[in-house]
């Protein structure tokens, strides 16, 4: 079996910092951090739930982004659902905010196609370059790019993207408020009430915010926007309206 037989259709969950590089540039870099370390340690508490042999969960980390795929196949979107839900509404209790797109595809380990020089010196993830260190990825696939491409390209604000592949699967999931937006499909993590949000929440020792904490969290802080940012309020609005804004898609 090649580096790129691997198991399809897996799901897969981009989630990344809002703002992130415009901190840096603003000179808020322990805000930025700060934020960063949170969510990681968040994602790591929530891995650990339920990630035995028979449903392991992979962590992948790039820049202030990180994936989250499943090791088998796995289609049922509940649980990346409720993972989406619970990093958003854990940051934004946290004064961040954090943006998610749930795609599917592959995933693999491509250290095969490397250079046999890199093969041959690798060791988890590092190559000593004297006194220095080079660090390679080792993972790569259409799981990544997929949910990544949906992030970027999808509406501005804090939202909880969806691939438009998984419609039908999305339908199977209780309690989700789903609406569209500019063609694209989201997802409402401030109002949906899915019960696996709450383990979550009860597992790592928290009590589950609210929607009015949420809406008003959300609120204060698109007050505070620039005009330029119209576009990010607009949705950020529509959000904290469940969607009123926009055609509603009623599949709940």
């Amino acid at each position: 079996m090649s580096f790129f037989d691997v198991m399809k259709n897996k799901w897969s969950l981009f989630i990344d910092i809002e703002g992130f590089s415009s901190m840096y540039r603003k000179g808020e870099e322990e805000k930025a951090l700060k934020l960063l370390s949170d969510l990681m340690c968040d994602s790591y508490r929530i891995g650990k739930i339920r990630s035995d042999d028979s449903n392991r969960l992979f962590i992948y980390q790039f820049g202030d982004g990180f994936l989250f795929c499943p090791d088998f196949e796995e289609s049922d979107l509940e649980r990346p659902i409720s993972i989406a839900i619970a990093l958003m509404q854990l940051t934004i209790l946290k004064d961040g905010f954090v943006r998610v797109a749930i795609s599917c595809g592959e995933m693999a380990d491509i250290l095969g196609c490397y250079h046999k020089e890199i093969r041959d010196n690798v060791k988890d993830g590092n190559i000593g370059l004297g006194a220095g260190i080079m660090t390679i990825n080792q993972v790569m696939g259409t799981a990544l790019i997929n949910a990544h491409k949906l992030s970027k390209d999808g509406p501005k604000g804090p939202l909880l993207l969806l691939d438009s592949e998984l419609d039908a699967q999305v339908k199977q999931v209780e309690n989700i408020k789903v609406y569209k937006c500019d063609n694209h499909i989201l997802i409402d993590w401030i109002h949906s009430e899915v019960a696996s949000v709450d383990k979550i929440f009860e597992k790592i020792g928290l009590g589950v915010p609210s929607s009015e904490t949420l809406e008003e969290k959300v609120k204060t802080y698109t007050d505070e926007l620039p005009d330029k940012l119209k576009a990010w309020k607009k949705n950020a609005e529509i959000l904290i309206r469940g969607g009123k804004l926009c055609p509603n898609m009623n599949i709940c």
